[in-house]
């Protein structure tokens, strides 16, 4: 991190710095190789706004059944790459899309900055298949534009992935 010292010639210095690492610093101020004043000081550097390229989803499942409700967190991070304490919608309104009707989607914002997205993936129809499965996309926007990663693919079904094996193999071990 870079720091520049600017003598204003009347008795005071301009010190200004830039600090990419959000987190409690120490602040020295030496004059003389001797701490001034109540030299060291705690600086808190705070994470930037929201940055939309560095916007995380966490914790999307690649596969569920019908009633299950899935849970995952979106997380936004500064141009430096820290945590972001406020909201991700810095660039935009966040949207959470899955295609298909009837899902229930709940978006809770936790104050620091995470969102977590509860998605409870709707019944199949009466007259489905049993083993069913449907392709669905899960979208996170965040002001019109899809956030890095995603689309997600999902994959809905009465069973989830390597259930029907499972059964197959107890039928077989049944009939034996």
């Amino acid at each position: 991190d870079a720091i520049n010292v600017r003598d204003m010639e009347d008795g005071t210095y301009e010190v200004t710095y830039i600090a990419n690492v959000a987190g409690v610093y120490e602040l020295s101020v030496l004059c003389r190789d001797a701490h001034t004043a109540d030299s060291p000081y705690p600086v808190r550097v705070l994470p930037g706004p929201a940055v939309f390229a560095r916007t995380l989803v966490s914790g999307v499942k690649s596969a569920a059944r019908p009633g299950d409700t899935m849970e995952f967190e979106i997380r936004a991070r500064d141009r430096f790459g820290n945590m972001c304490t406020s909201d991700p919608d810095a660039d935009g309104p966040l949207e959470v899309l899955l295609d298909g009707s009837g899902d229930c989607v709940k978006v809770v914002r936790a104050g620091d900055g995470r969102v977590v997205v509860r998605i409870t993936i709707e019944e199949e129809e009466e007259d489905s298949p049993k083993d069913s499965k449907v392709l669905r996309l899960l979208r996170v926007l965040l002001g019109g534009r899809d956030v890095p990663g995603t689309p997600f693919s999902i994959v809905c079904g009465n069973r989830a992935e390597g259930e029907a094996e499972d059964e197959a193999e107890g039928e077989a071990e049944d009939e034996a």
